[in-house]
């Protein structure tokens, strides 16, 4: 069984969540935004950070409450 671990950094007032491009981050980060987070995903895989970012919209977060990092 695949073993996860997601890192989550909270820097003033934004969330920073590695390899939220699939997975239990996406859909962390997924979650957060719901909520109204300020989030930041990363990822390996630009594609896919698209597909979250999408999917954060999607929740309710507006485009300036999401950023997007990765390859």
């Amino acid at each position: 069984m695949p073993q996860y671990q997601i890192i989550i950094i909270m820097i003033m007032g934004s969330l920073t969540i590695l390899g939220s491009s699939s997975g239990i981050g996406a859909q962390t980060a997924v979650d957060f935004a719901r909520q109204g987070a300020h989030v930041v995903i990363t990822g390996r895989n630009r594609e896919n950070i698209m597909k979250t970012l999408d999917r954060c919209i999607d929740a309710g977060s507006s485009e300036k409450k999401v950023r997007m990092k990765g390859n």
